[in-house]
């Protein structure tokens, strides 16, 4: 199988994976210190590796000795094993610099850019990590001002080369409350965006959902996003009303709800080592109430982190969390339903074991790190990042009086990981795109280094997975032979 872009390279006449003659033309293979990267690092598994070719996101399986006489530039290696060969006649830099063009080119013609609109940060919910607690804002955006938001963003986004329109998110605080004349604001938003084309989805808690459907039905909405946090006695404990009342029942009431409509439903559970350990027991409830074999369900998980918990309780160890993570749902019904998405590194690894395509590579973190994602805050400020919402020194522009965005602010944000000089020294930078954005910027404002510390989360999934990555690529043993997932 094939991404968009591993298509656009190979109908670019530029690189070919297997290094042959391909249309008239000689493809320059690309340059094994610069995309290939070997896992595991060490000799902890066995004798046998994996090369991820970053650039096309290819994996191929062969032995230690093998990867010596790569190295080498042995000669009498199979034609299949040469493409390894460092053939390219130009310089790294030239090489990367053309990749990149190539890389973002196939992202504007296949991605669509995002527009989140924050409604109001008003929310009924009392989230024990909540990383709005400090930008609550008074203002919100009433129905008259969304022509000032929607068309201005599809002719920016078009001017800036984009293929496809941008899809939208409303979000919050909780854009779906409890209150009519809130609720006649999202209608007039929802009728707005299908008059105009767009398709939306809304991050919601869920727990008002079921007064919204009805009117929502036949609008065109893709879906939900809603959170669980695990079984109802963790997920109460993490996720109240304000008044302390618990809200598993309820929303997962709603989410059943929005299933039987037809709307897709994506679960999110945020992940800390308060939670971990009970994750198992949600996952199996969701088995046993029918949801994890449905089209239209699905499961992601995402580690709480330090620059988003306001709360000093919130108890952090990403490697560690990951860890139990993995040894919860290893061998769970449904495990191929499950995503990894949000752990850099570790989604690859889990990818590979579940005979998924890999979206490689990674240049940029995010949206926000390649200029793909306005943010509309109700206070009048455009951002690029949820995170920075309510910080204005951090906003990108403004269009409450006038849409206006300041390219230079942007470019503060939008920088490729190749082009960071701390991450300069690390071979899999292309796994994780150079991390979050707004963590780098913060840690910069506080003198501090910042990193995502990929070969931890590494370590942690090979632990677990090596073996199925093993057995599902174990076709070819000979020390002179390459089997590939993504042939």
């Amino acid at each position: 199988m094939k991404n968009g872009f591993s298509e656009l390279v190979d109908n670019q006449l530029i690189y070919l994976l297997h290094g042959e003659h391909h249309k008239g033309g000689y493809m320059r293979n690309i340059k094994q210190d610069t995309y290939i990267y070997k896992i595991p690092d060490n000799k902890a598994f066995n004798d046998f590796y994996l090369l991820v070719n970053l650039a096309m996101g290819s994996v191929d399986y062969l032995k230690n000795d093998t990867l010596d006489r790569i190295s080498e530039g042995d000669k009498s290696l199979s034609k299949e094993l040469r493409k390894y060969f460092s053939t390219s006649d130009l310089s790294y830099s030239e090489e990367l610099s053309l990749f990149y063009d190539l890389y973002m080119q196939s992202l504007k013609k296949n991605v669509r850019p995002e527009v989140i609109i924050i409604p109001w940060m008003d929310c009924d919910l009392n989230c024990s990590y909540c990383w709005q607690h400090n930008q609550r804002l008074d203002s919100e955006i009433n129905a008259s001002a969304f022509k000032k938001i929607i068309q201005p963003s599809i002719n920016y986004f078009k001017a800036s080369g984009w293929h496809l329109a941008p899809e939208v998110n409303i979000f919050g605080g909780e854009p779906l409350l409890d209150d009519d004349m809130k609720k006649g604001i999202i209608l007039e938003l929802v009728n707005e965006l299908k008059e105009n084309h767009l398709s939306c989805h809304f991050t919601t808690s869920g727990y008002h959902l079921d007064k919204y459907l009805d009117e929502f039905y036949g609008l065109g909405i893709d879906g939900f996003q809603i959170t669980i946090d695990g079984p109802p006695e963790i997920h109460n404990k993490r996720r109240k009303l304000k008044s302390n009342e618990g809200t598993f029942l309820k929303i997962m009431s709603n989410v059943k709800l929005a299933i039987q409509y037809g709307f897709n439903v994506s679960i999110r559970v945020n992940m800390d080592m308060d939670n971990v350990d009970s994750i198992d027991e949600l996952l199996i409830y969701f088995f046993e109430e029918g949801l994890i074999n449905s089209s239209n369900f699905s499961v992601y998980f995402s580690p709480v982190t330090d620059r988003s918990c306001v709360n000093a309780a919130c108890n952090i160890n990403k490697a560690q969390t990951l860890d139990m993570l993995v040894n919860k749902i290893r061998g769970l019904p449904g495990e191929s339903h499950y995503s990894l998405e949000f752990w850099r590194g570790a989604d690859v690894v889990y990818k590979l074991s579940q005979k998924q395509t890999l979206e490689l590579p990674r240049f940029h973190y995010c949206q926000a790190s390649y200029k793909g994602q306005l943010v509309f805050s109700p206070d009048g400020f455009i951002h690029c990042c949820l995170e920075s919402v309510s910080d204005n020194q951090k906003s990108i522009g403004t269009w409450k009086d006038y849409f206006s965005i300041d390219e230079k602010k942007w470019d503060q944000w939008a920088t490729p990981v190749t082009a960071l000089d701390e991450c300069s020294g690390c071979n899999s930078r292309l796994f994780c795109g150079g991390g979050c954005v707004f963590g780098r910027l913060k840690a910069k404002e506080n003198g501090s280094a910042y990193c995502e510390k990929i070969h931890e989360q590494l370590e942690v999934i090979f632990k677990h997975y090596w073996d199925l990555i093993l057995i599902n690529n174990q076709r070819k043993h000979y020390e002179d032979s390459v089997s590939s997932t993504n042939s």
